[in-house]
């Protein structure tokens, strides 16, 4: 049996899960906590209606965080949000754009769930606000249309995941403060090595030298960090150094990596 070295690392990943076991007379315990992504960025963000809305859910007395966000962009009841319109307008937007994703963060998350935005569309012109199907026709014309051909997706499908995307940022404005906060932060420090910048109450940005080479600091709550190897600001973008990916895989070969936002 011949195999490249792509093929057996994935096998040997597949295998990797049946490796981790517990010890004799310990249980190992694997936790999927609910939401975990928009409950931290909540936090970091200090979005506060929507740390009040995860704490009124946990005490029983609030609805589906998923929910709130389906109502927010189609309204209705946050009680009575079928399972379809949840995972069409709240899973989807939520996961999405969290993460300051567009209209490719959003496919993904669509695919995922066996969800095609068009379909929608008739009710996204209905319930979205006028000024955000306006603004999403406006930006297709300035930049979406370059999109549609690498995405393999319609105008309309495009307008949906772009008008959604839209009203879920309108919602989440000390999120959206909080993506450029980083931004910002990450370039001044960049461009002055040795400043340290907080962002938000949580998060503090700085770049400093180690070993004769300059790294990008993002550092945690927990004291941890998050590092960047040799930042540079090129044309006005934050890049830096490392493993170039394609399709979620690494690809080995060492490159400057372009971030988003």
């Amino acid at each position: 049996m011949t195999s490249s070295s792509n093929e057996l690392m994935r096998y040997g990943a597949a295998a990797l899960r049946g490796v981790v076991t517990a010890a004799p007379g310990h249980k190992l315990v694997v936790a999927d906590l609910a939401n975990i992504e928009g409950r931290l960025l909540a936090w970091f963000a200090d979005e506060q209606w929507k740390l009040k809305a995860f704490r009124e859910y946990d005490a029983g007395t609030g609805p589906d965080l998923y929910n709130i966000t389906a109502v927010s962009i189609i309204g209705g009841d946050p009680w009575k949000v079928p399972k379809k319109e949840r995972n069409v307008f709240g899973k989807v937007p939520d996961l999405a754009s969290g993460y300051q994703g567009g209209v490719a963060g959003s496919q993904t998350f669509a695919k995922a769930y066996n969800v095609r935005m068009a379909d929608h569309w008739d009710t996204i012109q209905r319930m979205i606000a006028p000024h955000i199907i306006e603004k999403a026709h406006a930006n297709l014309e300035k930049w979406g249309h370059r999109q549609l051909a690498d995405l393999e997706i319609s105008e309309t499908e495009w307008l949906a995941s772009e008008s959604c995307k839209l009203a879920w940022r309108a919602r989440h404005p000390a999120t959206v403060k909080f993506w450029y906060g980083l931004q910002d932060a990450a370039k001044a420090a960049i461009a002055e090595p040795g400043l340290v910048v907080s962002v938000g109450k949580h998060v503090k940005v700085g770049c400093r030298k180690h070993a004769g080479h300059r790294w990008l600091l993002v550092k945690l709550p927990s004291g941890r960090y998050i590092t960047y190897f040799n930042p540079k600001l090129v044309d006005g973008a934050i890049t830096y150094e490392g493993e170039a990916a394609e399709d979620g895989k690494t690809t080995r070969v060492w490159t400057r990596i372009w971030t988003h936002g």
